[in-house]
Protein backbone atom coordinates (compact mmCIF):
# COMPACT_ATOMS: atom_id res chain seq x y z
CA UNK A 1 0.00 0.00 0.00
CA UNK A 2 1.83 3.45 -1.11
CA UNK A 3 1.38 6.88 0.03
CA UNK A 4 -1.55 8.00 -2.27
CA UNK A 5 -3.75 4.65 -0.90
CA UNK A 6 -3.28 5.80 2.18
CA UNK A 7 -4.03 9.23 1.98
CA UNK A 8 -7.26 8.31 0.50
CA UNK A 9 -7.85 6.02 3.37
CA UNK A 10 -7.42 8.72 5.43
CA UNK A 11 -9.67 11.10 3.57
CA UNK A 12 -12.51 8.31 3.56
CA UNK A 13 -12.06 7.36 7.10
CA UNK A 14 -12.10 11.72 7.74
CA UNK A 15 -15.22 11.80 5.63
CA UNK A 16 -17.59 9.33 7.77
CA UNK A 17 -17.09 13.09 10.20
CA UNK A 18 -18.43 15.25 7.56
CA UNK A 19 -22.23 14.47 7.46
CA UNK A 20 -23.39 14.48 10.60
CA UNK A 21 -26.05 17.19 11.72
CA UNK A 22 -28.08 16.62 14.78
CA UNK A 23 -30.54 19.31 16.46
CA UNK A 24 -29.99 18.36 19.84
CA UNK A 25 -27.50 19.92 21.95
CA UNK A 26 -24.52 17.13 23.41
CA UNK A 27 -24.84 18.44 26.79
CA UNK A 28 -26.25 14.79 28.18
CA UNK A 29 -23.39 12.71 27.05
CA UNK A 30 -23.97 9.56 29.04
CA UNK A 31 -20.50 8.62 31.10
CA UNK A 32 -21.00 4.89 30.67
CA UNK A 33 -19.43 1.93 28.82
CA UNK A 34 -18.83 1.97 25.02
CA UNK A 35 -17.40 0.06 22.09
CA UNK A 36 -15.26 1.04 19.26
CA UNK A 37 -14.62 0.45 15.97
CA UNK A 38 -11.93 2.46 14.03
CA UNK A 39 -9.56 2.03 10.71
CA UNK A 40 -6.81 3.59 9.04
CA UNK A 41 -3.22 3.90 8.02
CA UNK A 42 -0.68 2.12 10.34
CA UNK A 43 2.74 2.84 9.78
CA UNK A 44 6.14 1.05 10.38
CA UNK A 45 9.06 2.89 10.84
CA UNK A 46 12.39 0.76 11.37
CA UNK A 47 15.00 -1.61 9.58
CA UNK A 48 13.18 -3.62 6.60
CA UNK A 49 15.57 -6.85 6.82
CA UNK A 50 16.15 -8.13 10.09
CA UNK A 51 18.56 -10.58 8.91
CA UNK A 52 21.07 -8.01 6.86
CA UNK A 53 22.99 -5.20 7.94
CA UNK A 54 20.87 -3.22 10.41
CA UNK A 55 23.28 0.43 10.14
CA UNK A 56 23.10 0.09 6.81
CA UNK A 57 20.91 3.52 5.75
CA UNK A 58 19.59 1.59 2.70
CA UNK A 59 17.98 -0.66 5.35
CA UNK A 60 15.83 1.80 7.13
CA UNK A 61 12.57 1.99 5.71
CA UNK A 62 8.50 3.71 6.44
CA UNK A 63 6.01 1.58 5.54
CA UNK A 64 2.45 1.76 5.58
CA UNK A 65 -0.67 -0.59 5.23
CA UNK A 66 -4.41 -0.72 6.61
CA UNK A 67 -4.88 -0.82 10.38
CA UNK A 68 -7.93 -2.20 12.11
CA UNK A 69 -9.03 -1.62 16.19
CA UNK A 70 -11.43 -2.87 18.35
CA UNK A 71 -11.91 -1.03 21.77
CA UNK A 72 -13.67 -1.10 25.17
CA UNK A 73 -13.93 1.70 27.84
CA UNK A 74 -15.45 2.40 30.87
CA UNK A 75 -15.09 5.67 33.05
CA UNK A 76 -12.74 5.67 36.57
CA UNK A 77 -13.82 8.83 37.16
CA UNK A 78 -17.28 11.11 36.43
CA UNK A 79 -16.61 11.37 32.50
CA UNK A 80 -13.03 12.77 32.74
CA UNK A 81 -10.97 9.72 33.12
CA UNK A 82 -11.41 6.57 31.48
CA UNK A 83 -9.63 3.00 30.81
CA UNK A 84 -9.45 1.46 27.51
CA UNK A 85 -8.58 -1.75 26.10
CA UNK A 86 -7.77 -2.39 22.45
CA UNK A 87 -7.31 -5.06 20.25
CA UNK A 88 -5.79 -4.09 17.20
CA UNK A 89 -4.54 -5.70 13.77
CA UNK A 90 -2.45 -4.81 11.12
CA UNK A 91 -0.84 -5.79 7.53
CA UNK A 92 -4.21 -6.56 4.90
CA UNK A 93 -2.47 -6.47 1.73
CA UNK A 94 1.72 -7.70 1.92
CA UNK A 95 2.29 -7.69 -1.91
CA UNK A 96 4.22 -4.02 -1.54
CA UNK A 97 6.19 -5.30 1.60
CA UNK A 98 7.08 -8.31 0.95
CA UNK A 99 8.37 -6.83 -2.77
CA UNK A 100 10.76 -4.29 0.16
CA UNK A 101 12.06 -6.79 2.17
CA UNK A 102 12.86 -9.42 -0.80
CA UNK A 103 15.19 -12.53 0.53
CA UNK A 104 15.17 -11.09 3.75
CA UNK A 105 13.74 -11.46 7.04
CA UNK A 106 10.77 -9.37 9.07
CA UNK A 107 7.86 -10.68 10.21
CA UNK A 108 6.62 -7.53 10.88
CA UNK A 109 6.35 -6.52 7.51
CA UNK A 110 5.56 -9.31 5.47
CA UNK A 111 3.11 -11.42 8.02
CA UNK A 112 -0.32 -10.14 10.06
CA UNK A 113 0.45 -8.27 12.89
CA UNK A 114 -1.40 -7.96 16.27
CA UNK A 115 -1.23 -5.94 18.73
CA UNK A 116 -2.78 -5.69 22.50
CA UNK A 117 -2.85 -2.03 24.47
CA UNK A 118 -4.28 -1.60 28.07
CA UNK A 119 -4.63 2.54 28.02
CA UNK A 120 -5.96 5.12 30.13
CA UNK A 121 -7.91 8.13 28.66
CA UNK A 122 -7.44 11.69 30.11
CA UNK A 123 -10.63 13.86 28.73
CA UNK A 124 -9.76 17.46 28.12
CA UNK A 125 -13.15 18.79 28.13
CA UNK A 126 -16.48 17.86 30.08
CA UNK A 127 -19.01 15.67 28.23
CA UNK A 128 -20.95 18.62 28.14
CA UNK A 129 -20.01 19.80 24.80
CA UNK A 130 -20.47 18.21 21.74
CA UNK A 131 -17.01 18.24 20.54
CA UNK A 132 -14.82 16.04 23.00
CA UNK A 133 -10.70 15.93 23.09
CA UNK A 134 -8.63 13.70 24.84
CA UNK A 135 -5.22 12.11 25.56
CA UNK A 136 -4.14 8.35 26.07
CA UNK A 137 -1.36 6.33 27.18
CA UNK A 138 -0.82 2.91 28.28
CA UNK A 139 1.38 -0.04 27.15
CA UNK A 140 1.18 -2.19 24.71
CA UNK A 141 2.32 -5.90 22.74
CA UNK A 142 2.40 -6.20 19.17
CA UNK A 143 2.91 -9.92 17.76
CA UNK A 144 3.96 -10.62 14.42
CA UNK A 145 2.70 -13.89 12.61
CA UNK A 146 0.52 -14.41 15.72
CA UNK A 147 -0.56 -18.01 14.26
CA UNK A 148 3.16 -18.95 13.20
CA UNK A 149 2.77 -19.86 10.07
CA UNK A 150 6.17 -19.00 9.06
CA UNK A 151 9.05 -21.13 11.63
CA UNK A 152 11.82 -19.70 9.70
CA UNK A 153 13.67 -17.69 12.44
CA UNK A 154 17.30 -16.54 12.00
CA UNK A 155 19.43 -13.23 12.53
CA UNK A 156 22.19 -12.00 10.67
CA UNK A 157 25.14 -13.73 12.84
CA UNK A 158 23.13 -17.15 12.25
CA UNK A 159 21.73 -17.03 16.00
CA UNK A 160 18.20 -17.60 16.89
CA UNK A 161 15.92 -14.97 15.81
CA UNK A 162 14.02 -12.92 15.45
CA UNK A 163 11.96 -12.48 17.86
CA UNK A 164 7.87 -12.09 16.73
CA UNK A 165 6.57 -10.09 19.82
CA UNK A 166 7.94 -6.12 21.39
CA UNK A 167 6.43 -4.49 24.19
CA UNK A 168 5.83 -0.84 23.51
CA UNK A 169 4.38 2.78 24.57
CA UNK A 170 2.06 4.11 23.27
CA UNK A 171 0.80 8.19 23.21
CA UNK A 172 -1.91 9.70 21.41
CA UNK A 173 -4.65 12.45 20.89
CA UNK A 174 -8.52 11.89 19.63
CA UNK A 175 -11.29 14.23 19.39
CA UNK A 176 -14.60 12.69 19.71
CA UNK A 177 -18.22 14.40 18.23
CA UNK A 178 -21.33 12.96 19.73
CA UNK A 179 -23.97 12.48 17.57
CA UNK A 180 -26.54 10.98 19.89
CA UNK A 181 -25.66 10.89 23.73
CA UNK A 182 -24.77 6.92 22.83
CA UNK A 183 -23.36 7.50 19.02
CA UNK A 184 -20.65 9.16 18.55
CA UNK A 185 -17.37 9.53 15.72
CA UNK A 186 -14.15 10.06 16.42
CA UNK A 187 -10.67 10.36 14.94
CA UNK A 188 -7.02 10.05 17.00
CA UNK A 189 -3.63 9.67 16.11
CA UNK A 190 -0.89 7.71 18.08
CA UNK A 191 2.89 6.86 17.84
CA UNK A 192 4.37 3.94 20.01
CA UNK A 193 8.27 3.70 21.45
CA UNK A 194 9.36 0.21 21.57
CA UNK A 195 10.86 -0.95 24.36
CA UNK A 196 12.78 -3.81 22.77
CA UNK A 197 14.28 -5.18 20.01
CA UNK A 198 13.16 -8.37 17.94
CA UNK A 199 16.83 -9.93 17.07
CA UNK A 200 18.05 -12.17 19.88
CA UNK A 201 21.88 -12.23 20.72
CA UNK A 202 21.98 -8.85 18.66
CA UNK A 203 24.28 -6.34 19.96
CA UNK A 204 23.62 -3.17 17.66
CA UNK A 205 19.89 -3.10 18.90
CA UNK A 206 18.39 -0.50 16.31
CA UNK A 207 14.60 -0.72 17.66
CA UNK A 208 11.28 -0.09 15.22
CA UNK A 209 8.56 2.08 16.09
CA UNK A 210 4.66 2.37 14.34
CA UNK A 211 2.37 5.11 14.55
CA UNK A 212 -1.40 4.63 13.79
CA UNK A 213 -3.98 7.22 12.72
CA UNK A 214 -7.80 5.99 12.68
CA UNK A 215 -10.93 7.27 12.36
CA UNK A 216 -14.30 5.75 13.42
CA UNK A 217 -17.59 5.73 15.55
CA UNK A 218 -18.51 4.35 19.34
CA UNK A 219 -21.89 3.03 20.94
CA UNK A 220 -22.29 3.10 24.22
CA UNK A 221 -23.51 -0.21 26.65
CA UNK A 222 -25.04 -0.69 29.67
CA UNK A 223 -22.49 0.18 32.42
CA UNK A 224 -22.48 -2.11 35.26
CA UNK A 225 -20.25 0.66 37.33
CA UNK A 226 -23.33 2.92 37.06
CA UNK A 227 -25.51 2.58 39.85
CA UNK A 228 -29.48 3.97 38.78
CA UNK A 229 -30.34 7.27 40.03
CA UNK A 230 -33.59 6.05 42.04
CA UNK A 231 -31.59 3.07 43.84
CA UNK A 232 -28.70 5.46 44.65
CA UNK A 233 -31.16 7.91 46.81
CA UNK A 234 -33.57 5.19 48.04
CA UNK A 235 -33.82 5.32 52.05
CA UNK A 236 -31.90 2.34 53.98
CA UNK A 237 -33.98 0.57 55.70
CA UNK A 238 -35.04 1.16 59.47
CA UNK A 239 -33.51 -0.64 62.13
CA UNK A 240 -36.15 -3.16 64.34
CA UNK A 241 -37.46 -1.27 67.20
CA UNK A 242 -35.76 -1.15 70.78
CA UNK A 243 -36.89 -2.51 73.56
CA UNK A 244 -38.72 0.25 75.66
CA UNK A 245 -38.09 0.29 79.69
CA UNK A 246 -41.22 0.50 81.94
CA UNK A 247 -41.55 4.37 82.29
CA UNK A 248 -43.97 6.87 83.50
CA UNK A 249 -45.46 8.01 79.97
CA UNK A 250 -45.99 11.64 79.74
CA UNK A 251 -49.07 13.15 78.21
CA UNK A 252 -48.48 13.25 74.47
CA UNK A 253 -47.47 16.71 72.90
CA UNK A 254 -50.39 18.14 70.40
CA UNK A 255 -50.12 16.33 67.48
CA UNK A 256 -49.22 18.68 64.42
CA UNK A 257 -50.23 18.52 61.35
CA UNK A 258 -49.04 19.94 57.19
CA UNK A 259 -50.92 22.88 56.94
CA UNK A 260 -49.15 24.31 53.53
CA UNK A 261 -52.58 24.22 51.23
CA UNK A 262 -50.54 25.94 48.15
CA UNK A 263 -48.33 23.76 45.72
CA UNK A 264 -44.16 24.65 45.85
CA UNK A 265 -42.16 26.40 43.34
CA UNK A 266 -41.24 24.45 40.07
CA UNK A 267 -38.29 25.14 38.64
CA UNK A 268 -37.28 25.04 34.88
CA UNK A 269 -34.57 24.20 32.86
CA UNK A 270 -33.39 25.29 29.71
CA UNK A 271 -32.87 22.63 26.39
CA UNK A 272 -31.04 19.55 27.21
CA UNK A 273 -29.39 20.86 30.36
CA UNK A 274 -29.81 19.57 33.96
CA UNK A 275 -27.94 22.50 36.21
CA UNK A 276 -29.89 24.82 38.07
CA UNK A 277 -29.67 28.48 37.17
CA UNK A 278 -30.17 31.59 39.65
CA UNK A 279 -33.62 31.44 39.01
CA UNK A 280 -34.12 27.81 39.64
CA UNK A 281 -32.21 27.93 42.93
CA UNK A 282 -33.97 31.16 44.39
CA UNK A 283 -37.47 29.63 43.66
CA UNK A 284 -36.00 26.43 45.68
CA UNK A 285 -34.50 28.78 48.71
CA UNK A 286 -38.09 29.95 48.76
CA UNK A 287 -39.64 26.31 49.28
CA UNK A 288 -36.74 25.30 51.83
CA UNK A 289 -37.49 28.35 54.26
CA UNK A 290 -41.34 27.37 53.81
CA UNK A 291 -40.28 23.58 54.54
CA UNK A 292 -38.46 24.37 57.42
CA UNK A 293 -41.50 26.65 59.32
CA UNK A 294 -43.49 23.67 58.58
CA UNK A 295 -41.67 20.17 60.31
CA UNK A 296 -44.99 18.06 59.20
CA UNK A 297 -44.82 18.67 55.64
CA UNK A 298 -42.61 16.26 53.28
CA UNK A 299 -42.29 17.09 49.54
CA UNK A 300 -42.35 15.28 46.51
CA UNK A 301 -40.33 15.22 43.58
CA UNK A 302 -42.14 14.81 40.07
CA UNK A 303 -39.15 15.62 36.56
CA UNK A 304 -40.52 16.34 33.27
CA UNK A 305 -38.64 16.66 29.86
CA UNK A 306 -39.68 17.44 26.73
CA UNK A 307 -37.80 14.98 24.52
CA UNK A 308 -38.39 11.20 23.96
CA UNK A 309 -37.42 8.41 25.54
CA UNK A 310 -35.34 6.70 26.70
CA UNK A 311 -33.24 9.99 26.74
CA UNK A 312 -35.88 12.12 27.72
CA UNK A 313 -36.40 9.51 31.35
CA UNK A 314 -32.77 9.91 32.17
CA UNK A 315 -33.17 13.90 31.47
CA UNK A 316 -35.86 13.98 34.02
CA UNK A 317 -34.19 12.32 36.71
CA UNK A 318 -31.12 14.03 35.94
CA UNK A 319 -33.42 17.22 37.07
CA UNK A 320 -34.59 15.75 39.53
CA UNK A 321 -31.40 14.45 41.19
CA UNK A 322 -30.59 18.39 41.02
CA UNK A 323 -33.14 19.03 43.21
CA UNK A 324 -32.92 16.44 45.52
CA UNK A 325 -29.40 17.10 46.21
CA UNK A 326 -30.15 20.84 46.71
CA UNK A 327 -32.72 20.28 49.22
CA UNK A 328 -30.32 18.04 51.23
CA UNK A 329 -27.38 20.59 51.34
CA UNK A 330 -29.96 23.07 52.66
CA UNK A 331 -31.36 21.09 55.46
CA UNK A 332 -34.04 18.63 54.09
CA UNK A 333 -33.41 15.47 55.65
CA UNK A 334 -34.27 12.32 53.16
CA UNK A 335 -37.17 11.47 55.06
CA UNK A 336 -38.77 14.15 54.22
CA UNK A 337 -38.25 13.72 50.26
CA UNK A 338 -40.19 11.46 48.65
CA UNK A 339 -38.92 10.99 44.35
CA UNK A 340 -41.14 9.64 41.67
CA UNK A 341 -39.80 8.65 38.04
CA UNK A 342 -38.99 11.12 35.65
CA UNK A 343 -41.63 11.48 33.01
CA UNK A 344 -41.76 12.61 29.62
CA UNK A 345 -44.43 15.26 29.17
CA UNK A 346 -46.17 16.40 25.54
CA UNK A 347 -48.43 19.61 26.35
CA UNK A 348 -48.80 22.23 23.53
CA UNK A 349 -46.31 25.23 23.96
CA UNK A 350 -47.13 28.35 24.05
CA UNK A 351 -46.36 30.29 20.92
CA UNK A 352 -44.50 33.21 23.81
CA UNK A 353 -41.68 29.99 24.69
CA UNK A 354 -38.62 30.81 22.67
CA UNK A 355 -35.96 28.19 22.05
CA UNK A 356 -36.33 24.64 20.79
CA UNK A 357 -38.74 22.28 23.37
CA UNK A 358 -41.06 23.22 25.37
CA UNK A 359 -40.23 25.41 28.45
CA UNK A 360 -42.70 24.62 31.02
CA UNK A 361 -41.82 20.90 30.32
CA UNK A 362 -38.62 21.09 31.46
CA UNK A 363 -39.37 21.04 35.39
CA UNK A 364 -39.31 19.44 38.21
CA UNK A 365 -42.44 20.27 40.74
CA UNK A 366 -42.24 20.41 44.43
CA UNK A 367 -45.53 18.52 45.57
CA UNK A 368 -46.53 19.33 50.07
CA UNK A 369 -47.64 15.69 51.13
CA UNK A 370 -47.98 15.24 54.89
CA UNK A 371 -45.08 13.56 57.01
CA UNK A 372 -46.45 10.47 58.35
CA UNK A 373 -44.86 10.04 61.59
CA UNK A 374 -46.15 9.37 65.02
CA UNK A 375 -45.94 13.51 66.29
CA UNK A 376 -47.19 14.94 63.01
CA UNK A 377 -50.77 12.37 63.17
CA UNK A 378 -49.25 9.48 60.93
Amino acid sequence: MNTRHLLLVGILCLGTMLPVTYAQSNQFRETQAYLSLGFGPFTYYGPKDLSGNLNAASNYVIQGNLGVAVMGSFPLARNRFFFRGMVGLANFDLREERRIVGNGVNEFLTRSLVWFEPEFVWVLRSGRDRWMPYLFTGFGAHIADPLRRNPVERNDSGGPGPERTVFSWPLGAGLDYAYTPRFSFFVEASYRVNFNYVVRNEQRRIPHNTSFVMAGFRVGIYNPFKRAFLEKYTPPPLPPPAEIPQVEIAAPPPIQVCSIADKLNSVFFDYMRTDLDAEARSRLRENVEVLLQEPCCAVRLEGFADTREPDGIRLAEERIRRVYEYYLQHGIPPERIEVRPGQVAYPSCDKEDPGPGCRRNRRVDSIPVPLRTASCGG
